[in-house]
């Protein structure tokens, strides 16, 4: 199903990213949730608006601001061992993005 988010390029790209990182750790694809992207994107606008922090979600939750690309981003999980278990765990995934006032807001939550 296609939805305006999950076909988005840049959450296209942290997917991509991301199961890049997974399939060289033998584990298999994240596959993309609407209800997940949908959640994360909240909480990425969120953020911009009201403060870099965590959501009340009960989903595992990686969160990140700065990086300008979804490489970046993933790269930048990837060197934080609480992170990267989170996105090497999980079946399904959804990531959000937001960028304000040249301020980047990155969000994926695994389940």
């Amino acid at each position: 199903m296609l939805h305006w988010l999950t076909d988005h390029a840049v959450i296209q790209r942290m997917l991509t990213a991301t199961n890049r990182q997974r399939t060289r750790n033998g584990l298999p694809r994240l596959r993309m949730d609407l209800k997940l992207c949908l959640a994360a994107q909240k909480h990425a606008v969120w953020m911009s608006r009201w403060g870099f922090q965590h959501s009340s979600y009960t989903w595992d939750e990686c969160i990140h601001s700065g990086p300008k690309t979804p490489e970046a981003c993933v790269s930048g999980w990837m060197w934080s061992p609480p992170h990267r278990s989170i996105l090497m765990s999980g079946q399904r995934v959804g990531f959000g993005y937001w960028l304000e006032r040249g301020q980047t807001y990155w969000v994926a939550l695994v389940d």
